[in-house]
C-alpha cells in the first residue's frame, strides 16, 4: 500500500488522539467548555486529563500577565499575538510523534509562568521567548551576552550565543568582531521595544532580507537557517548557567 504524507498525517492524528482516549478523564479543566462538538485539537485535550492540566496552566498563566500589563498597551498586544500563533500550531503539534501536542503546550506553559512583570529597565536581565532566551549582565569590562534557543516543535535547529556588546544609544549591540570570525560583517543588535526587548541578526552590506529586515542567510550563531530574531519578554531565571 503507497502511504502517501496526507495518509501518513491522519494516521499519526488518529494515534494520538486514541493515545488520548486512553487516558483517565480529567478531574478539572481544560479552560474551556467540553461540551458540544470540538476539533481534533480541543478533543485530545479534554480526553487528556496531562493535556488539560497544561491548558489550564497556559490560559492562568496568559491572564496573570496580562492583567499585569494593563498599563502597557505594546506589550499586551505582542503577547496576544503569540498565543494566537501559540494556538494555530496546536493542529502541527498534534502530528508530531513523542507526544508533539504535550510539549508544545507545556513550551508555552513554561514561558508564560516564567515572565517576570516588574517594569524594567536597559537591558540587563534575562528575556525569553518559546524557543529560548538572553541573559545579559555586566562585568568589569561591560555588558555580557550569553543565551540560546531551540526550534520548539521539531528541534530542527539549535542556537547559543555568547559575546561581548555596547549600548550604542537606544539599542545594545555585538558588534562585528564580537559574533564569529568566520561570519564577518555580522552584528546581534537589541532595542528595548516598551516592555521587550527585539532581536535582530545583521548582515553585512549586501546581506538578502525579508521585508522587515531579517536575514534569508544562515546566521552565524543558529544552525540550520536558525535564527535569535524575534521578540523576547522578560522572565524570571529559566536558563542553565553557562
Amino acid at each position: 500500500m503507497k502511504i502517501t504524507r496526507g495518509s501518513l498525517r491522519s494516521l499519526v492524528l488518529a494515534l494520538a488522539l486514541a493515545a488520548a482516549v486512553a487516558e483517565p478523564g480529567a478531574a478539572a479543566g481544560p479552560s474551556f467548555d467540553c461540551a458540544g462538538r470540538r476539533g481534533p485539537v480541543e478533543t485530545a485535550i479534554c480526553r487528556s486529563e496531562k493535556l488539560s492540566k497544561l491548558d489550564l496552566r497556559i490560559d492562568a498563566a496568559y491572564r496573570r500577565v496580562m492583567r499585569a500589563w494593563s498599563a502597557d498597551p505594546a506589550t499586551r498586544e505582542e503577547l496576544r499575538y503569540v498565543q494566537r500563533r501559540f494556538l494555530d500550531d496546536r493542529e502541527a503539534a498534534i502530528a508530531e510523534p513523542d507526544d508533539g501536542l504535550a510539549r508544545h503546550l507545556e513550551a508555552q506553559a513554561i514561558l508564560l509562568e516564567a515572565i517576570d512583570t516588574a517594569p524594567r529597565t536597559g537591558f540587563e536581565g534575562e528575556w525569553g521567548n518559546v524557543a529560548g532566551g538572553l541573559r545579559i549582565t555586566r562585568d568589569a569590562t561591560g555588558l555580557v551576552l550569553w543565551g540560546n534557543a531551540v526550534e520548539p516543535l521539531r528541534f530542527r535547529w539549535v542556537c547559543d550565543v555568547d559575546d561581548r556588546g555596547v549600548v550604542a544609544g537606544s539599542g545594545f549591540v555585538a558588534p562585528p568582531e564580537a559574533v564569529a570570525a568566520n561570519f564577518p560583517g555580522w552584528s546581534m543588535r537589541l532595542e528595548r521595544v516598551a516592555g521587550m526587548v527585539r532581536v535582530l541578526e545583521v548582515g553585512p552590506p549586501g546581506t538578502e532580507t525579508t521585508s522587515d529586515g531579517r536575514a534569508l542567510a544562515q546566521t552565524p550563531k543558529c544552525g540550520r537557517r536558525g535564527s535569535f530574531d524575534g521578540t523576547y519578554f522578560p522572565t524570571r531565571s529559566r536558563l542553565g548557567t553557562e
